[in-house]
């Protein structure tokens, strides 16, 4: 082979891949994995590659993929090596088949906001060596095993966490999410060509022996994934050292025209609540949970799809009972089967719900954010900047997630004087989330926030400076109507400034509805005592106005009102926001 063919397969994105490298960078440090670990370049790995094969023609069972790739490619053969004799491989092989690969994403856990992301993983499905029908997931995660919020920021950003790379059966995944967590489902067929389901199966194997480590925003589930799709469709290889969430794999997928169908799982804490949704659009009363005689007789007289609705209502929530241990067997087939006959007497049959128009993953805008605009507070005026790497907030279009919410990692927010060259720093939010989700009789509801970062705290005068701050709070939201939420939070925050610690408190109620035309506000009332050990209590007014000119481009302007009996201070905004 000629130099010039090593140098251009050396560049190939598919060998990139099979390398786990990205722009010429291995994001895989082991040495069992990255041969030329310690002269790393794509053209080093593929020539100490193919002298390993060579010579050790038994190296193919460590590297079936490569040589598969390899050879194909320069159209040689390393050796007479029978891939047949590798045991281990040949065993994978029978046991977990990939004659389909799936991309699955899962949602949002609806009432943990540190889930917000979802999570992505392949599942690869087959006939085994037994003719049995098997599926299995491919998943790459971490265990957060601390309660120390530091120590897991600290380790997943600049560290790297211990990562866990396996192939278990499918089923153990699905019960996991649809059970105990309650996140829903979404299998993407994806449509690649036998070569690529076996290239991208091959690799699977070369990948269990190898120490990964994990990190949240350079090497996570989702960029792994996409990794193993770029396999099959190079234009899928993510950019180096770009955040990859899991809603980003599943655009590129559908950008690159690789889904051929889609299939939804629902949970049923998500049912519940999409079919409580459907009675408030259709204005039916929400049934009475308990199953008697005279609730039977009140549904009866409903019409039809009324009645259909709250039978899927009642099913789901019986189950969802069943699954959190609040009944017994027992009693939900009893139940059960008082429903089925229900709607075998009233000819239901014929109704059927269509669940993948509710809530897509793929409709939602994207989750990297950048803005700019201006800011006036008081007479003074400032350009202002906020970069949001990985991302959502509440004035966004969260339309398509389970829950108001937001959920911030590492976003930078900078204020440059108009007037001269002066820079501030108003917010740094290392991890922030908060999460709305409306109460309901039957799942409940808790909302919920956290943040661990730096912003400005202002004294009883409203004169501004930076404090470390670790903010929470809990409380409760409650949907006046399908686009109006109201919410009230008791939050508590520590505190540090100028050489100083000090505990605040932070209770807040607000009010947030949708409107025609793609718009939405935010107006919040707060009262906030004790920061920066301030003895005057700090009222603030505020008021976001967001109009949603496309997916991903918005518009919003911006009021607040701050007052203490010694000083008040306005501030006036208007940014424009680009999601990607």
């Amino acid at each position: 082979m000629s130099p010039t063919q090593m140098q251009t397969l050396a560049k190939d994105p598919v060998w990139q891949a099979l390398i786990q490298a990205q722009a010429n960078t291995p994001r895989i440090s082991d040495p069992t994995f990255l041969l030329s670990a310690e002269d790393f370049s794509s053209l080093n790995e593929l020539s100490k590659t193919i002298e390993l094969l060579t010579m050790q023609p038994s190296a193919a069972c460590r590297f079936p993929a490569r040589k598969r790739y390899i050879e194909r490619q320069l159209t040689i053969s390393l050796s007479n090596f029978s891939m047949s004799d590798c045991v281990g491989y040949t065993e994978f092989s029978t046991l977990a088949p990939a004659d389909k690969i799936y991309l699955v994403y899962t949602s949002e856990n609806l009432t943990q906001a540190s889930s917000m992301m979802g999570h992505v993983m392949l599942k690869i499905e087959g006939t085994n060596n037994k003719a049995n029908a098997v599926s299995h997931a491919v998943s790459f995660f971490t265990e957060l095993d601390s309660i120390n919020a530091a120590k897991i920021l600290w380790e997943s950003l600049f560290i790297g966490k211990q990562s866990f790379f396996k192939v278990s059966p499918y089923q153990e995944h699905i019960d996991q999410y649809l059970n105990a967590e309650q996140r829903n489902v979404w299998e993407y067929q994806l449509d690649f060509n036998p070569e690529q389901l076996q290239l991208i199966h091959a690799h699977l194997w070369e990948l269990k022996n190898a120490t990964i480590p994990y990190f949240f925003h350079t090497y996570n589930c989702a960029t792994l994934t996409q990794l193993l799709l770029a396999i099959g469709q190079p234009t899928m290889s993510p950019e180096p050292n770009a955040w990859v969430t899991p809603l980003d794999v599943v655009k590129s997928a559908q950008a690159n025209k690789l889904i051929s169908t889609t299939t939804v799982i629902a949970a049923n804490k998500w049912k519940i609540r999409m079919l409580q949704d459907a009675h408030s659009l259709r204005n039916n009363p929400i049934p009475d949970p308990k199953i008697d005689s005279r609730n039977l007789a009140n549904l009866a007289s409903r019409h039809a799809e009324s009645q259909f609705l709250s039978l899927k209502l009642l099913e789901s929530f019986y189950l969802y009972q069943l699954q959190n241990g609040a009944i017994d067997r027992t009693t939900f087939n009893d139940n059960k089967g008082i429903l089925k006959a229900f709607g075998q007497d009233q000819n239901l049959e014929q109704f059927d719900i269509d669940l993948s128009a509710y809530k897509q993953p793929i409709a939602a805008p994207n989750d990297s954010q950048f803005s700019v605009g201006m800011r006036q507070i008081d007479s003074e005026n400032w350009f202002q900047i906020h970069y949001m790497p990985a991302s959502r907030r509440l004035e966004d279009d969260n339309r398509q997630f389970f829950s108001e919410s937001a959920l911030e990692l590492s976003s930078l927010s900078l204020l440059v004087s108009a007037q001269n060259t002066k820079i501030e720093l108003e917010e740094w939010s290392l991890y922030a989330m908060r999460s709305l989700v409306p109460y309901e009789p039957f799942t409940g509801g808790v909302s919920s926030q956290l943040r661990i970062g730096v912003q400005q705290h202002v004294n009883p005068y409203l004169q501004r400076a930076l404090a470390l701050d670790i903010y929470s709070g809990i409380g409760l939201a409650v949907k006046l109507s399908h686009d109006l939420l109201l919410y009230s939070q008791m939050n508590v925050g520590l505190g540090f400034s100028e050489g100083h610690g000090y505990i605040y408190t932070r209770p807040e109620v607000g009010l947030m509805f949708y409107q025609i035309f793609d718009m939405k506000t935010l107006v919040s009332f707060s009262i906030t005592d004790n920061q920066r050990q301030g003895d005057q209590v700090i009222k603030s007014l505020a008021l976001t106005h967001s109009i949603y000119t496309q997916q991903n481009i918005s518009l919003h302007g911006t009021f607040e009102k701050k007052w203490t009996n010694l000083n008040e201070q306005q501030s006036f905004g208007l940014y424009f926001k680009y999601l990607y």
